[in-house]
């Protein structure tokens, strides 16, 4: 199982729901030139990139191979943000 979940919310908030409540690891790896954070849990292991305006998060059972290949698989966008009236 792999999930992946983007929010503007409050990283560290959003990352601990996300994540399933996962630790935050020393570990990082650089994927497609960003640098993500690797977080290990007892119900899923994440990638965590942390970017100004975003947070994204791959989780899930599958381990880091399939979360990497997915993050690979990722193509960031820009895009204006839209303000509700």
């Amino acid at each position: 199982y792999v999930a992946i979940k983007q929010s503007t919310a409050k990283p560290a908030e959003f990352i601990d729901t996300a994540t399933q409540r996962a630790r935050k690891t020393d570990r990082t790896q650089k994927i497609a030139g960003r640098t993500w954070q690797r977080y290990e849990g007892t119900r899923y292991d994440a990638l965590v990139l942390r970017e100004k305006g975003a947070t994204t998060v791959v989780a899930g059972t599958a381990g880091f191979g399939p979360l990497t290949a997915m993050a690979e698989s990722l193509e960031m966008k820009r895009t204006p943000i839209r303000e509700s009236a």
